[in-house]
């Protein structure tokens, strides 16, 4: 990332509901470039207007190596389809090798109990607390001093 570039945060499941709202508060601020991802990409057309860059990511590698290039923050957003955790364990692993500097995870309210007891232990690896909602994502933006004149791997 260049020097006069905003830094990247990276939605992923860019057409959530979530992840939309996410991704429209971000750009409001005009701090970051906000970068969200779709197995669709097409379906981000509204976000792409406000200024977002919207990028295909899907479970394969080279989507995920390509949407996780450059980031500084990723919001991580999964679809409930049965394959959460292998894609979970595959956007950390990218996250970790890119260089991302912070990570927040949405899960359930409560990942100790019911079905979303398997994402607990990714959590636990992402974030010391026991949830993190979206306001509480946007603080943890707002409050972020990101060091502009460092290039990005």
């Amino acid at each position: 990332m260049m020097s006069d570039e905003e830094p990247i945060v990276l939605i992923t499941s860019g057409t959530s509901q979530t992840g939309s709202e996410a991704a429209k508060q971000l750009l409001a601020t005009g701090n970051y470039t906000v970068r969200v991802g779709s197995r669709d990409p097409s379906k981000l057309a509204a976000l792409s207007a406000q200024g977002a860059e919207a990028v295909l990511l899907d479970a394969t590698s080279s989507t995920i190596s390509a949407a996780f290039t450059g980031v500084y923050a990723a919001f991580i957003v999964l679809p409930n389809d049965g394959v959460e955790g292998v894609l979970l364990d595959n956007f950390l692993r990218e996250a970790k090798r890119k260089g991302v500097k912070h990570i927040v995870y949405l899960s359930g309210l409560e990942p100790e109990i019911s079905i979303f007891s398997q994402h607990h232990g990714h959590e636990q690896l992402i974030i010391p607390l026991p949830s993190c909602d979206l306001p509480s994502f946007m603080r943890i933006l707002s409050t972020m001093k990101p060091n502009r004149s460092r290039r990005m791997a």
